[in-house]
């Protein structure tokens, strides 16, 4: 493996055997992001790649916490263009931005987060590393001029390294423009957390630790004995799990997110925490013995001679990414010759030093501190004073009979549960506040707090959200739904009463970017709620419950019947199964104008009706 520099740009390479493969690496990723503008660096790197597939090669790209990526593997002339052409966009990003937007919030939506996303949040909360654990909320805003002031500022030549299968061309013809070298973010925990400790709010059937461990043969060696152990252990000997992942991911030069998972049944995760938490104990104490560390060896044995011969791309990539984070390179052998002189105890060190550290996830509420472990603080230290808001519904109850609370101050905004363990998010802390268009608001704090407002849930919920609009800063709070909100604000002015606030709720129900074309109160059966068209369907909410949501193109008639009275006019909507009658149809003046919009929403759709 070599480093050249070529048109001023560090570039490792080898001579493999198999398709030629290269690929750019920028020190970007979602660390170095904030939580208004999160997913900022995956919207520029779905941008910068072709939108179609090329002939000759296979391509892709990727973010991490750190770093960004685009590879391309097969015809070698095509694979450079493909590298060209991509920084050719990332310096003028391609205005295609409204489709890239969807097509990452349908990823984001069918991607849950595992446990390591979980674990990062929990760690660093909304902020730098920790930002891998939560929505990208930036991709519900964000436009081609933010993005490409993104690019420009951190995919630029002088944060860039290259790696490739084969020698480099004298001139690589690559378009990016100047800039620096960008540091990684340092990971810095939750000043509020007393490691090592456990979160017990985690999802049920799994068990998860997180540590972060200096980057050394012996760190990864003993990572690995920890797996295998844990799989003898909580696998073949008590048959308590069917997987247990390992997931080691460089942060920084020096540090990496180190996580042992392992799903187990629900009603189990005692027990496979009890195991894991003292096989890691035990190892730490006494470190691994010199079989398991020869096994290892002999691991890493192979991996340099795959690295000799077709499994050159994973090291080649690994030496451009230390180049980025300011890291020496070490070749092959030298990784070997590393990992041969580690001993027990090195390898003890190095877990005992990560687990100071530690953070375990499971799903046991009634975990209590043990050991030196201690409890992820569940609520705030305090509430704060302000105006008490109280549930909907509720009525004065004896002193003996507490009741949940909201309270709004200068401050803050504070949750009390009925037992009085409080959650506070107080407005200088709050890095985002969602703002969805059926009025919730929530609210994220720098300690990784999580705060949801429903104004439906709390006597005068509009004054209440109406306080933390004021008092949350502009730049601060995200639109989630910014063009529903503004047509269905616009529909609201032509609508009254009760009518006004049952579209506001039926835009929970709607897409990202699904605005209602027109609504019409109605009443189906015996349910009295708005009708909504959109140009994906046809809905019916009641009291904010989604009653109907047919798709545009299932819809085969739509018959408009008169009656004596104002209001006594009828829709009927029928498709291949059903008629559905919607009655009373009011404001009367827009009957013709949301059937016109029907009409229309089908056509664009491609439906006849």
């Amino acid at each position: 493996m070599r480093r050249s520099v070529v048109s001023g740009l560090p570039v490792f390479w080898a001579e493999a055997p198999g398709p030629f493969a290269a690929g750019l690496l920028f020190r970007v990723g979602r660390a170095d992001e904030t939580a208004t503008h999160g997913g900022i660096t995956h919207l520029v790197e779905h941008l910068a790649l072709p939108a179609g597939r090329l002939d000759g090669i296979d391509s892709g790209g990727g973010v991490s916490s750190s770093a960004t990526w685009f590879w391309a593997a097969g015809d070698r002339a095509a694979a450079l263009d493909l590298l060209r052409a991509t920084t050719e966009s990332v310096s003028a990003l391609p205005a295609r931005v409204e489709t890239e937007r969807e097509i990452l919030l349908a990823d984001a939506e069918g991607r849950g987060d595992g446990a390591a996303q979980i674990a990062a949040a929990l760690r660093f909360g909304p902020a730098g590393h920790g930002l891998v654990g939560y929505p990208e909320l930036g991709l519900r805003w964000l436009g081609l001029a933010e993005a490409s002031a993104w690019a420009r500022a951190r995919f630029t030549s002088g944060n860039v390294a290259l790696w490739m299968t084969a020698e480099p061309p004298a001139d690589l013809g690559l378009a990016l423009p100047p800039g620096e070298r960008r540091p990684v973010p340092e990971p810095r925990p939750l000043p509020e957390l007393s490691l090592p400790c456990v979160f017990p709010h985690g999802r049920p059937g799994g068990v998860a630790v997180s540590l972060l461990m200096e980057r050394s043969s012996a760190g990864s060696m003993v990572a690995a004995v920890a797996a295998e152990r844990a799989r003898e252990r909580i696998r073949n000997d008590r048959g308590l799990t069917y997987a247990v992942d390992l997931s080691w991911e460089p942060l920084t030069g020096n540090v990496a997110s180190v996580v042992l998972a392992c799903d187990c049944r629900q009603g189990s995760e005692r027990a496979v925490e009890r195991v894991l938490r003292g096989l890691l104990e035990e190892l730490a104490e006494q470190g691994p013995s010199e079989a398991e560390l020869e096994r290892e060896r002999e691991r890493a044995e192979r991996e340099r001679h795959m690295s000799d011969a077709s499994g050159l791309d994973g090291l080649l990539f690994s030496a451009a990414s230390d180049e980025l984070f300011r890291r020496e390179l070490l070749q092959p052998s030298e990784l070997l010759a590393e990992a041969t002189a580690v001993s027990p105890g090195a390898a003890a060190a190095a877990l005992e030093a990560g687990l100071r550290g530690a953070l375990l996830l499971t799903s046991d509420e009634r975990w209590r501190p043990d050991g030196g472990w201690s409890l992820y603080p569940p609520y705030s230290e305090e509430a704060l004073p302000g105006r008490s808001f109280r549930p909907v519904g509720a009525r004065v109850r004896a002193a003996r009979k507490p009741e949940a609370r909201m309270v709004a101050g200068d401050d803050g905004v504070s949750y009390v549960s009925p037992s009085g363990s409080p959650v506070t998010i107080r407005f200088a802390d709050c890095v985002a506040l969602e703002r969805w268009p059926d009025r919730l608001r929530v609210l994220i704090g720098r300690d990784a707090g999580r705060l949801v407002v429903d104004p439906a849930d709390w006597q005068d919920g509009d004054g209440l959200v109406a306080w933390i609009d004021e008092h949350v800063p502009a730049e601060r709070t995200v639109p989630m739904n910014d063009p529903v909100e503004r047509r269905a604000a616009e529909l609201r002015t032509e609508l009254v009463g009760d009518l006004a606030r049952e579209l506001e709720l039926a835009t929970a129900h709607l897409e990202f970017g699904e605005a209602p074309l027109e609504a019409l109160g109605a009443t189906l059966s015996n349910e009295s709620g708005v009708l909504v068209v959109t140009a994906r369907r046809l809905v019916f909410t009641a009291g904010g419950r989604l009653l109907v949501a047919v798709p545009l193109h299932a819809l085969t008639s739509v018959q408009q019947r008169g009656g004596r009275w104002a209001a006594g006019r009828t829709l009927v909507v029928r498709t291949e199964e059903a008629a559905l009658a919607f009655r009373d149809t009011a404001p009367r003046p827009r009957i013709d104008a949301f059937v016109g919009a029907l009409q229309s929403a089908c056509d664009g759709d491609g439906s006849k009706l």
